[in-house]
C-alpha cells in the first residue's frame, strides 16, 4: 500500500491522475490553490467520496479541512486539478466554499489554514529535497503558474471560469502556517494605517526644542540633527532633519506633479486642445505652489490650464 488514497483504491470510472506526467514534465514548483466548492460542514470525507466514483475529471494531489489532511497522488503523479497546468504543477485544495471563508467559525477557519499551510509545507519539502528547487511562499500569477514558476497561484487566476480560493482567502496566513511547519517563524502582519506625513510644525517644534538646550547638550546633538560639526569633532554633512525635510519637498513636488498632469490627460479627453508650453508651465507653477501644502498636510490640490479650460 503506497499511503495515497487514489493510487492504491484508484477511481474505477475515471482515473483522475497519472504517472509518469505527460510529455515527459516533472514537477516545476508551481502550486495552484483551490477550495473544493463543497460546505465546509461536509468536511473532507465528502470530498473522498466524491473524488473516488465521479465520472468527469477533478481531483488534488492533497485536500484539507479544519481536522484532517487526505493525500490522493504523491507529488510526482500527474493530477487532473488545474486543466491549464496539470502537466508541471500540484494541487491542494480546502474542502470548503470560497464564501465560507467569511462564515465559518474562528476556531475551524483556522484549522483550515493550518492544515493548508502543512500540505504547502510538505510540498515545499519535497521540491527542496527532491528536485533542488526553492518554492518561495509568494502568490504567483495566472501567467506564472501556466508558465511553470514555482510559487503558489490561485486556481481563479490560472484555471478557466474559476474563483477558487476566492477573494476572502487570507494569503498572508496561509503563508505564516506554511513557514511555521517548514519549522520559521511567522511574520507578523503589517499595518496598513498610513503614518502621518513629517511636517513643517513638527520639524519647527523639534527645532525649538533644540534651542531650549543648555549649550553643551545643544552642540552634542545639534549637528546630528541639523548638520555641522559637533563640538567633539564630529562631522555630519546634512542632518537628520534637513534630509528628512528635503525628502517631503520632492514628494510634495511629484505628487503636484502627478496630479497636474492627470488633470490636463482629463482636460485632453474633454475635447480641449493641449498647449504644451503651458502644460509644462503649469505643472511646474502648480509643484512650486504644492510644495508648502505638501509639507504642511500630504494634501495639493492642482488644477492645470490648458487651451479652451482648466
Amino acid at each position: 500500500m503506497s499511503g495515497y488514497l487514489l493510487v492504491d483504491n484508484p477511481n474505477p470510472y475515471t482515473p483522475q491522475g497519472g504517472y509518469p506526467r505527460r510529455g515527459g514534465y516533472k514537477p516545476s514548483g508551481t502550486c495552484i490553490v483551490h477550495t473544493t466548492e463543497g460546505n465546509w460542514t461536509a468536511g473532507v470525507n465528502s470530498l473522498t467520496n466524491l473524488v473516488r466514483t465521479r465520472t468527469d475529471y477533478g481531483c488534488y494531489h492533497q485536500a484539507c479541512d479544519w481536522q484532517d489532511i487526505v493525500k490522493y497522488y504523491p507529488w510526482e503523479w500527474e493530477c487532473w486539478q488545474d486543466s491549464e497546468t496539470n502537466p508541471w504543477a500540484v494541487g491542494i485544495s480546502a474542502a470548503c466554499r470560497t464564501t465560507d471563508w467569511a462564515t465559518m467559525p474562528a476556531d475551524i477557519r483556522e484549522g483550515y489554514y493550518r492544515n493548508m499551510g502543512r500540505m504547502a509545507a510538505d510540498f515545499v519539502s519535497y521540491m527542496r529535497t527532491t528536485y533542488g528547487v526553492t518554492v518561495p511562499l509568494v502568490r504567483i500569477t495566472g501567467a506564472q503558474a501556466r508558465a511553470g514558476v514555482p510559487g503558489f497561484a490561485a486556481h481563479g487566476d490560472s484555471g478557466l471560469h474559476r474563483s477558487d480560493p476566492g477573494v476572502q482567502f487570507d494569503w498572508a496566513k496561509f503563508f505564516n502556517y506554511t513557514r511555521q511547519a517548514l519549522g520559521s517563524p511567522a511574520i507578523a502582519p503589517q499595518s496598513t494605517t498610513p503614518k502621518e506625513p513629517f511636517t513643517v510644525a513638527q520639524y519647527d517644534a523639534i527645532i525649538e526644542k533644540l534651542n531650549k538646550l543648555d549649550k553643551t547638550t545643544y552642540n552634542t546633538w545639534a549637528a546630528c540633527w541639523t548638520g555641522g560639526t559637533n563640538v567633539d569633532g564630529t562631522k555630519f554633512d546634512y542632518g537628520i532633519l534637513p534630509i528628512v525635510a528635503e525628502s517631503q519637498r520632492r514628494d510634495a513636488i511629484a505628487q503636484a506633479q502627478i496630479k497636474g498632469l492627470v488633470g490636463a490627460i482629463a482636460a485632453l479627453a474633454k475635447g480641449e486642445t493641449l498647449d504644451e508650453a503651458k502644460l509644462i508651465a503649469g505643472v511646474q507653477a502648480a509643484a512650486e505652489a504644492g510644495v508648502k501644502a505638501g509639507l504642511e498636510n500630504g494634501a495639493v490640490t492642482v488644477d492645470i490650464n490648458v487651451a479652451g479650460g482648466k
